[in-house]
């Protein structure tokens, strides 16, 4: 029997108010190390969810492009919660996210917040419980979308914009270098200005007319800049569940599948959930 809910569900939930700006919200994700806010009413109902995408989309949606992130609030972005019992089992709470495209699933008894279930909750069950009943090779997904380390951070963005898989790999000659996501462009300082500008560097010199000015340099933000490097990468032929430690030990949702130091493809935790829905 495939476990419960209640037993890799994340409890206590970090939580907020739908009054409270996506600056603080941001501040919680960063503090706590977590990708989704739980808004709940005065009486611990969840009314929503503020993620990591919703910020990303504050950022650069045209009706909040000009608003600095202090000023936009939970209630003005937030998602629709899909609550789920203690007692469903992990195969219909992975289903039930693959098929709503959910990273997360607020748990409830009698309409109150107990806890959080999350894809990297499902991550943890599936290497502790599915050793051996598949191979990478099986689920990872083989069209990766790509760019070059040279590539602007605004193609990059519309790239993600384009892809279901929410990141981008990062090669050089075939070699995957490096990995962008959405969180990547969501919390990079100088990645996305707010009027989508070019950012720049000041410094003293010297004008045409000999006298002492600020001399700007501008400079286009590149996959290079943001992208996190040192990757972490699978093999094919590995378990499945080798694959899915990796992510919970690293802290990270997706692994470059590579032979003889080549690209083949990436498996994601999404991969991991459709994997717990079949060989279960």
């Amino acid at each position: 029997m495939p476990p419960r809910i209640q037993n890799y569900m994340s409890s206590p939930v970090t939580v907020a108010s739908p009054l409270d700006s996506l600056a603080h919200i941001r501040n919680l994700m960063l503090r706590h190390d977590i990708s989704t806010v739980v808004i709940v009413d005065e009486n611990e109902k969840p009314m929503g969810l503020v993620s990591r995408k919703d910020i990303l989309k504050a950022t650069m949606t045209k009706d909040w492009i000009s608003r600095p992130i202090d000023r936009i609030y939970a209630s003005e972005v937030m998602t629709k919660p899909y609550s789920v019992k203690p007692s469903l089992s992990i195969k219909r709470a992975a289903n039930l996210m693959l098929k709503k495209d959910l990273w997360s699933l607020v748990v409830t008894v009698e309409e109150k917040l107990v806890g959080i279930l999350t894809r990297t909750d499902l991550a943890r069950a599936y290497a502790e419980k599915y050793y051996g009943k598949a191979r990478v090779e099986e689920f990872m997904e083989k069209t990766v979308p790509t760019v070059s380390p040279t590539h602007t951070i605004y193609y990059v963005a519309d790239l993600l914009s384009r892809t279901n898989l929410r990141r981008v790999v990062v090669v050089d000659n075939e070699k995957p270098i490096g990995i962008i996501t959405e969180f990547d462009l969501a919390f990079v300082e100088t990645a996305l200005t707010r009027h989508r500008g070019e950012s720049f560097r000041k410094r003293l010199g010297r004008s045409p007319r000999g006298k002492y000015c600020v001399i700007r340099y501008y400079l286009v933000p590149l996959a290079i800049d943001v992208m996190t490097s040192d990757l972490i990468t699978i093999e094919p032929e590995a378990d499945l569940a080798e694959a899915a430690h990796a992510m919970i030990v690293n802290g990270i949702s997706s692994l470059p599948v590579v032979s003889n130091g080549k690209l083949l493809g990436i498996v994601t935790k999404a991969n991991i959930l459709k994997a717990i829905t079949e060989v279960s």
